[in-house]
């Protein structure tokens, strides 16, 4: 489904469960709301006036993927606390247009204002820090949990994630991704160093793999008025290490040092770490750098090839937005080289900073 649905849609779509709602819809309530690339963002007010708006979410893609996703999202919002995400209302995996469809409340009211995570307050950054130890706090059962101690399941993933990532075909049929690509496995190989270090000295050993939301872009943490966040957008919402969640909310977003401090401290007002978590939070924070440079060198090479007369049109926006923000990242990884070049204690670490140059 490409097309906004319309509001005859919507108001059918409704009436026939109107008794999962506490108030009445109508087409005079219903609107679309701009913003959703992969998804159809429709608005629905009651009617009569009071009550809560909800957000009906539809994939624009039908396909087994987009409904997975669907469903991973759904599974989340049911079981996270009360006002740290959208309520949920309910979800049918064959709604409107047989599309997985997603009811839940609509963060109303939302504060704009603090949109970029590098200007936050003191009090919004230890109140996103209080948000994410709730988060790392929900139950998870045995069962969901990764097979063996997160140093091992890390390994096992990070062996291949950014391998494939960067050896697509896409990537290697541009010359300048394809160069790219290579400085960033050069660069793999420097980061994996020290991760094999921190694995063999235990420091993961002793972790426990917790309910985190995967995708910590400040596009996906809404505010409200009073200076409390809301999380959004739980499709990749997994068991993990809590460290990667943090981890990436830091280097995602590209977190100076004193809001990080910020954050960590109100994290620690509200859920007492497991004695490694910071630790494992650095090992990771160059791992995230490379796997979004990764991620958005693979999807600029896949628009220079549409936009060159080959592959398919299948994402939003042209080259240079894609262009722009795997620079982004190429930046953060230069960074990263800098301080290898400035703390490396051995010839072998250094070669490796030459050569990811």
């Amino acid at each position: 489904m490409t097309r906004d649905l319309t509001a005859e849609e919507v108001t059918a779509y409704l009436s026939a469960r109107a008794d999962r709602l506490p108030w009445r819809a109508g087409p005079g309530g219903i609107g679309h709301m701009a913003g959703g690339e992969r998804h159809i963002l429709t608005v629905v007010r009651p009617v009569d006036g009071g009550g809560e708006p909800v957000l009906l979410r539809v994939p624009r893609a039908l396909d087994e993927r987009q409904r997975v996703k669907a469903r991973r999202e759904a599974a989340a919002l049911a079981r996270l606390p009360a006002g740290i995400a959208p309520r949920l209302y309910w979800f049918d995996e064959r709604g409107l247009g047989t599309a997985p469809t997603i009811v839940m409340q609509l963060v109303d009211g939302v504060d704009g204002q603090w949109s970029r995570l590098r200007d936050l307050t003191q009090d919004r950054a230890r109140a996103l820090g209080r948000t994410l130890a709730q988060v790392h706090a929900v139950p998870v059962a045995p069962a969901e949990r990764p097979d063996g101690d997160l140093g091992a399941v890390l390994l096992r993933r990070i062996a291949t994630e950014v391998d494939a990532r960067l050896s697509t075909a896409e990537v290697l049929a541009v010359p300048a991704a394809r160069a790219t690509a290579g400085r960033l496995l050069r660069y793999h190989a420097l980061v994996l160093r020290p991760l094999l270090q921190a694995v063999q000295a235990g420091v993961f050993r002793d972790g426990v793999a917790a309910f985190s939301h995967g995708d910590l872009g400040e596009g996906n943490i809404l505010w409200r008025p009073d200076g409390s966040p809301v999380l959004v957008d739980w499709e990749e919402a997994r068991t993990a290490d809590a460290a990667e969640d943090i981890a990436y909310l830091f280097a995602e977003n590209g977190l100076d040092a004193a809001r990080r401090a910020v954050i960590r401290a109100g994290y620690e007002g509200a859920k007492e770490p497991d004695p490694s978590l910071w630790q494992r939070v650095e090992c990771y924070l160059p791992l995230v750098i490379l796997g979004s440079a990764a991620w958005w060198l693979q999807r600029w090479a896949r628009r220079v090839r549409v936009e060159g007369g080959g592959g398919a049109g299948d994402l939003p926006g042209d080259a240079g937005h894609y262009e722009s923000e795997l620079n982004r990242r190429l930046e953060q990884v230069d960074v990263e080289l800098d301080r290898v070049a400035r703390e490396g204690d051995d010839r072998a670490a250094r070669a490796l900073v030459t050569l990811a140059r």
